[in-house]
């Protein structure tokens, strides 16, 4: 049971943490899949035990917004209680995403907004 429960512990933060370079012009959801996004948040955005559900985000994000939280995640959680909320309640903390150019962010923020 312990050696489960450590190679739960190591396997989570590594594959939360398999990103990769997407290619130029690649489209919101080609980034979302290559940045690794669906190792926490999953296939259709539902989310687990690393990452919450990413649907229905315009209720709470506006493009810019949510393209500069990408850029630095600790500092959006650090001002905002609901991200603080969140941050606590799943196994990984948001990566910094800081290696995406702004235009990847602001795509893949794009697209994440008009997801259900």
């Amino acid at each position: 049971m312990k050696s489960c429960l450590l190679i739960l512990c190591l396997i989570v933060p590594t594959a939360c943490s398999m990103r990769g370079r997407p290619q130029p012009g690649a489209t919101g959801s080609e980034i979302y899949a290559v940045a690794g996004c669906i190792s926490c948040h999953g296939t259709e955005r539902l989310g687990g035990s690393s990452g919450p559900p990413l649907t229905d985000l315009s209720a709470s994000w506006a493009a810019p917004n949510l393209a500069a939280y990408f850029e630095n995640p600790k500092e959006w959680i650090a001002k905002d209680a609901r991200l603080q909320t969140l941050d606590k309640n799943y196994s990984s903390s948001m990566p910094s995403f800081e290696y995406l150019n702004l235009q990847e962010r602001q795509r893949l923020a794009q697209w994440l907004l008009t997801q259900k």
